[in-house]
């Protein structure tokens, strides 16, 4: 891995471990949480974001979430 790239590397992951940030571990975050995360991230870029809503707060269809 290049300098540059360990450099970014670490930079993001620190930023997963300040005091402060939004990190959670799996199953510890509740729904209005994780989709006003999702519209601040996907208004943010016009890039295509994804995101590991694991099964999305609900087993059945009417759960989903339409953004």
């Amino acid at each position: 891995m290049s300098t540059e790239q360990t450099d970014k590397a670490n930079r993001f992951r620190a930023l997963h471990t300040a005091p402060g940030t939004l990190g959670r571990l799996d199953g510890q975050i509740i729904r209005d949480e994780a989709f006003s995360q999702a519209r601040l991230i996907s208004g943010s870029t016009h890039l295509p974001v994804s995101a590991d809503l694991e099964n999305g707060f609900g087993h059945e269809p009417a759960f989903a979430w339409v953004g």
